[in-house]
């Protein structure tokens, strides 16, 4: 068996270990563990003209993804997987419209 003192010393080297890690990773690259994401290259999409707000985000969201996918390939266009994203949407005289804009990111 090994000498409590040096359990001890092994365990708090390890918790210390972890708890110097979480200061350095930042949360928002903790998040993205898993995903490979453009460096600050956005992709917009947009709709106009739609009955409803919801509607209007589906097809803005729908226009983002197209793009990205016709430029990178369907891993990269999957909006909730996106970093940074934005959706921003507002109604006039001819109904709703959106704008979204995202960073593209992939799994692993």
């Amino acid at each position: 068996m090994y000498p409590r003192s040096l359990v001890s010393g092994v365990l708090f080297g390890i918790t210390s270990v972890a708890a110097l890690m979480m200061l350095v990773m930042p949360a928002d690259a903790a998040r993205r563990k898993g995903r490979t994401c453009m460096d600050d290259h956005f992709h917009y999409g947009s709709s106009s003209g739609k009955r409803s707000k919801k509607i209007a985000r589906a097809h803005a969201i729908a226009s983002w993804s197209e793009f990205t996918a016709f430029e990178y390939g369907n891993a990269w266009a999957i909006f909730r997987r996106a970093r940074s994203r934005s959706v921003r949407c507002s109604e006039n005289e001819t109904g709703w419209g959106c704008k979204v804009e995202a960073v593209p990111c992939r799994h692993r």
